[in-house]
């Protein structure tokens, strides 16, 4: 199979993120939440970027209801911060467990009063549900994200994080400390003013359209080290950025390959050709070899499939991978490790079943991950890859795929220590990007200039680069750093489950843990036991103390009535009740009087008792001899059975899946 086929056309644009838009509970005649109003505004720093997205929404019903909006983000976007308006003023949200911010949410929404929520959902989708948006009226929500800066082809690359549909207006703010890249264009409409110190500020008023596309801006990369940090209390984080002067070297294709091919059904619509591409740039290095194929899903595996690869000729593997039938969710631990493999190539978005420790008895074969969707756990993806020695190849583009095939046999420096005045080092990936290491962490308390040394490895050994940890502040730093730290727990979330929640509440990062609540009423706080923001504090705490007090009176009075009780108790104890016997009430009766009496009287009723009995018994007998006398009519020599005929479909349905042959059995089963 000619190489050229599989080429990826750069015209084509391979996947983008799904666009944005608030949802409603399917009803009749219930029309659409329409975005009204959308405000975005972006700073750029030399590493990292901050984008605020405040959007209002419009309820054209009639009556009130509640909007979900769905936000899938990229690889490296991280949410932290979002805001509801409430009273004419945006009420911040705080971080709550996931499991308490449903009940609360749900418990509040029946007060029909005014709640928020954002959780994650799975992998890189994220969940806002807001109540309620008045019937005619209004709401507005803001959500920040946080993201560091992608390098690509020696610049740094900013996307916005979301797509939109039809805005009724829209207004964008680029407040940017570097300069654009001298190649670079703002898109139509954006008009850009340069600062006194550097950069720039654009922006463009009264859009309405174009926000369908994904939108990007390229910035000239700085050549020297960036650092930027901020304070927490006592500690100190930090984010660096550090160009790496390495070569790349050409490493040799496996000898035995191991494909695992996710045909779950969130794969059903991922980019085929690009996938295949990958594939044919193996068998064009490799055209004399074997290959073994697993097809997996959540309802299980296929059986591990071989095929002999001569002179490049992969038709029949070709042709098994297209006809693929995509079913179920995605479910890697029903991956089987095959003897002899010496590489594994997985193709999956990771949604939402990954399980890494399927992938440990592997007997030290290299794993490499290839995903060509943005919605996928690239998380998760990236450090199954990374800690088997492998890459993590995601691509969104046609742009990034012709990148992912040039760089297939590249091996990329890689980060392998990291010594100095820092602890809790984290970096997304130990490979980098574009020859650019990012590394999040924290600086030791007590040294005056920090520095990081950064081991390097590569083709010609090992490097040392030393970082001093000088730079400008921003107030992202930290809950980068502590969302960079829960992605590398993700693999091990059940283990590290309270390590992931108390991470995620104190930075106020949403997690799969932890989510972002507001609530409308002071009152509502105090009641759930959930910190509000600061600016409820003064009345939170108002309202705690007159809750404590209310308390405290309450089970001051339960302690009073209860000594009052053991008072009462032991005085009655303590009485002296008189022994003599008490006098009768009713004259006395001789006993063998009474005797007769009661016989007497009792006479009677066991009559009654003995007639209804024999009446009953004769009643049955009748009853009896009817039933016999029918059976007999019914016919003498037969008995009375009951038999339960074998179960038997012939519906049509089930008449076309019988009559398919084995091969395509499962996908008619699916169509019908």
């Amino acid at each position: 199979m000619a190489w050229a086929v599989f080429a990826v056309d750069a015209r084509v644009i391979v996947s983008q993120p799904p666009m944005v838009s608030m949802n409603v509970p399917k009803q009749a005649q219930t029309q659409a939440i329409v975005l009204q109003k959308l405000a975005v505004d972006v700073e750029v720093l030399p590493a990292l970027a901050q984008t605020q997205l405040t959007m209002t929404f419009h309820n054209p019903n009639h009556r009130p209801l509640e909007g979900e909006l769905v936000v899938p983000l990229a690889e490296g976007q991280k949410i932290t911060a979002m805001a509801l308006d409430i009273n004419g003023e945006m009420r911040a949200a705080v971080p709550v467990p996931k499991a308490k911010g449903q009940q609360v949410f749900e418990a509040v929404e029946r007060r029909q009063v005014d709640p928020a929520l954002l959780e994650q959902i799975s992998g890189n989708q994220f969940r806002l549900r807001v109540y309620p948006i008045p019937a005619q009226g209004t709401r507005t929500v803001s959500i920040t994200v946080s993201q560091a800066l992608s390098h690509q082809d020696g610049h740094l690359v900013y996307q916005l994080p979301v797509r939109f549909g039809k805005v009724g207006n829209a207004h964008m703010r680029i407040n940017s400390s570097l300069n654009s890249a001298e190649s670079f264009q703002l898109p139509t409409g954006f008009q850009s003013v340069a600062q006194a110190n550097g950069g720039f500020v654009a922006q463009a008023k009264g859009m309405s359209q174009g926000l369908e596309r994904v939108l990007t801006w390229q910035f000239a990369a700085p050549k020297t080290t960036q650092v930027l940090w901020q304070n927490v209390g006592n500690e100190r984080y930090f984010l660096a950025n550090i160009p790496v002067k390495s070569d790349t070297y050409t490493r040799r294709p496996p000898t035995h390959l191991g494909i695992v091919w996710d045909a779950s059904l969130s794969r059903r619509d991922a980019d085929l050709a690009t996938q295949l591409a990958v594939l044919a740039a193996y068998f064009k290095a490799m055209p004399d070899t074997e290959v073994s194929v697993q097809i997996v899903r959540g309802t299980g595996s296929d059986d591990v499939r071989t095929y002999r690869i001569k002179q490049g000729d992969w038709t029949q593997l070709l042709k098994d991978l297209t006809g693929v039938v995509y079913d179920g969710s995605s479910s890697l631990a029903q991956m089987r490790p095959v003897k002899g493999t010496d590489e594994y190539w997985v193709f999956s978005d990771g949604m939402d079943n990954v399980f890494v420790q399927a992938l440990a008895d592997l007997q030290g074969a290299r794993v490499s991950v290839f995903n060509p969707q943005s919605v996928a756990n690239h998380s998760v993806l990236r450090q199954m890859a990374e800690s088997h020695g492998g890459v993590y190849a995601p691509w969104h583009d046609a742009q990034t795929a012709q990148r992912v095939l040039q760089q297939l046999w590249q091996e990329q420096p890689h980060i392998t220590a990291v010594t100095g005045d820092v602890e809790e080092v984290v970096w997304p990936s130990a490979r980098g990007q574009d020859q650019v290491m990012t590394l999040l962490g924290k600086m030791k308390n007590g040294v005056t200039a920090p520095r990081m040394q950064v081991s390097i490895g590569d083709a010609q050994g090992p490097q040392v680069i030393s970082v001093p940890l000088t730079g400008q502040k921003s107030s992202a730093i930290p809950a980068l750093w502590a969302s960079a730290t829960i992605d590398q727990w993700s693999a091990n979330s059940e283990r590290q489950h309270e390590e992931i929640l108390a991470l995620g509440k104190r930075f106020g990062v949403v997690s799969p843990e932890t989510s972002l609540l507001v609530l409308d009423d002071v009152a509502d706080y105090v009641t759930h036991d959930i910190d509000p923001p600061p600016s409820l504090q003064a009345a939170y705490q108002r309202l705690k103390q007159q809750k404590q007090q209310q308390q405290q009176e309450v089970t001051l009075n339960q302690v009073q009535q209860a000594r009052s009780d053991w008072q009462a108790f032991g005085e009655w104890w303590n009485t002296d009740f008189p022994k003599n016997k008490p006098k009768p009430s009713k004259p006395e009766v001789n006993e063998q009087e009474a005797q007769l009496d009661m016989a007497a009287a009792a006479a009677p009723l066991a009559l009654s008792r003995s007639r209804v009995s024999t009446e009953a018994v004769a009643a049955d007998a009748a009853l009896e001899q009817d039933v016999s006398v029918s059976k007999n009519k019914a016919g003498a020599d037969k008995q009375v059975s009951i038999a339960i005929q074998a179960y038997q479909d012939n519906s049509p349905a089930v008449a076309r899946v019988r009559a398919a042959d084995k091969a395509s059995a499962y996908a008619v089963y699916l169509q019908e």
